[in-house]
C-alpha cells in the first residue's frame, strides 16, 4: 500500500468538503497561495494552522498527519444516525399496529 502524502490528504479532504480553495482560505485566513504549496508539497503547515485546517475540513490533524484513518468521525455519525432512524422507524411500525388493532376493534373485526 503506497502511503500518501500530506498534500494528497489535503487536497482529497479539500475536496470532500466541497470547498474550493478560495473559500478554504477565506475561511481559515491561510493564503490560497499557501494551500496550493501544502498540496504540492512543497511545504508542510504549522501546528496552529494544522489545527485551523483539520478544523475547517472536518478532519482529524491526525489524519491529515497520515497517522489515522480518514473520516473517522463521518463514519461514526453515520452509524448513529441509522441507529436512530431504525429506532424510529420500529415505533412508528408500532403506532400503525397499534392503530391497525384499533380501528379492527371498532369495526368487530378479530
Amino acid at each position: 500500500m503506497t502511503k500518501t502524502t500530506f498534500g494528497q490528504r489535503l487536497e482529497k479532504a479539500i475536496k470532500r468538503s466541497g470547498l474550493t480553495f478560495e473559500e478554504l482560505a477565506e475561511k481559515t485566513n491561510i493564503s490560497y497561495r499557501s494551500i496550493q504549496d501544502y498540496i504540492v508539497d512543497r511545504h508542510e503547515p504549522v501546528a496552529s494552522k494544522l489545527v485551523v485546517l483539520s478544523n475547517a475540513l472536518d478532519v482529524s490533524v491526525n489524519y491529515l498527519l497520515g497517522t489515522r484513518e480518514p473520516f473517522k468521525t463521518e463514519y461514526l455519525i453515520e452509524r448513529e444516525m441509522r441507529l436512530e432512524l431504525l429506532s424510529k422507524v420500529a415505533e412508528y411500525e408500532r403506532q400503525l399496529g397499534a392503530a391497525g388493532d384499533h380501528i379492527k376493534e371498532k369495526e368487530g373485526v378479530h
